[in-house]
């Protein structure tokens, strides 16, 4: 008898930051260097994709599509696995409906029909002979069927996945979702999995299990990985992905000499200085071999002006602009509670947004 083994990734948001080739090989080599490998150790051959397969709600680049086929379907095939994929907001076109998706225009018509199933409304589906609950994300089309679905689903049913926004969790680190549905609502189910919010996070029977891999910098120094889960005994068991995409250099703490370079190929950085205590040439230098390692950015920040006098500063939040934003927001003493969240809310979705035509 197979076992009931599940993995459970989401967020994976082939395509982001403008679809450099850079961050596209780093998602990737997570694919084919951990992910995978850790499923056949561990005798997985299904996987729940939670939403947000693809970063760009309007279009999918040429070479975002086949860089997503080579180093994720095609291997969920190569390994005769199958994979259910629960459509996210950033797979949809529009906000009012799931029904025009990169997941129909990617699949359709392929070859991984066999192995592949997606889905852009809720419904009682059996894997692994566990009946459980998808949840997509939940639109003004597919609302009513969502909540009627939640609330009175099969009474089997011990688990559900979704693509959820949920009051009161951490959408990314050190940030609070002020809007969405009331956790409350999933009482009746044992546990429930959901994608959407980056920041891993659980809340009596609810998890977010976060995105695999850091892709922006509010994602510096936050646990990211994935899950697998045993649908009969309802063990869990997290896997983290310890690569960095992110990288905080304090120069005045590093023998430039000696340093790692080849650490920090491909990848954004921010570097601290002392402003009163640093000699300009040797910086200069520094940055100029820190260059030939291919960076995709370098950011010099100066010590001084930052006042990081406070040890416990979360450096992953300087020039962090959600952060920015909110506090701008918070001290806006004309405006009410409600629609300083609303405001966040928009600015946040924006940000995101602007986020996919950045490098």
């Amino acid at each position: 008898m197979s076992n009931k083994k599940v993995a459970l990734i989401n967020d994976t948001h082939f395509g982001m930051r403008n679809d450099n080739p850079h961050v596209l090989k780093f998602f990737c080599d997570f694919f084919e260097e951990q992910f995978f490998p850790t499923l056949l150790e561990n005798d997985v051959d299904y996987i729940i994709h939670m939403g947000d397969l693809v970063d760009r709600r309007k279009f999918v680049n040429f070479n975002t599509a086949t860089k997503l086929h080579e180093c994720f379907t095609r291997n969920v095939i190569k390994n005769n696995m199958s994979l259910d994929i629960i459509v996210g907001n950033h797979d949809c076109a529009f906000k009012n409906t799931n029904r025009v998706n990169a997941i129909d225009i990617l699949f359709t018509n392929s070859s991984y029909l066999n192995n592949i199933n997606w889905f852009i409304d809720p419904i009682e589906r059996v894997v692994k002979d566990v009946p459980v609950l998808y949840i997509p994300w939940i639109c003004e089309e597919n609302y009513e069927k969502s909540m009627h679905l939640i609330n009175n689903c099969n009474s089997d049913i011990k688990y559900a996945f979704g693509h959820l926004e949920l009051l009161g969790f951490e959408m990314y680190k050190g940030a609070v979702s002020e809007t969405g549905l009331n956790r409350r609502m999933f009482e009746k189910f044992d546990h429930v999995w959901s994608g959407h919010f980056h920041h891993r996070s659980t809340i009596d029977n609810i998890t977010y299990v976060g995105t695999q891999y850091e892709m922006m910098w509010s994602d510096y120094n936050d646990p990211r990985g994935f899950e697998i889960v045993d649908l009969e005994t309802g063990e869990r068991q997290f896997f983290q992905n310890e690569r960095r995409l992110f990288h905080v250099i304090e120069f005045n703490s590093i023998n430039p000499h000696t340093f790692n370079f080849n650490k920090y190929k491909h990848s954004f950085i921010k570097i601290i200085i002392d402003g009163q205590n640093f000699n300009e040439i040797v910086l200069e230098s520094f940055i100029e071999n820190l260059t030939k390692v291919d960076p995709i950015d370098i950011v010099v920040l100066n010590e001084n002006e930052l006042d990081l006098t406070n040890t416990n500063i979360d450096l992953s939040k300087i020039e962090d602009t959600v952060h920015t934003f909110n506090s701008a927001i918070d001290n806006m003493n004309e405006i009410n509670d409600e629609k300083k969240k609303r405001l966040k809310n928009i600015m946040y979705e924006a940000y995101n947004e602007a986020q996919q035509v950045r490098v």
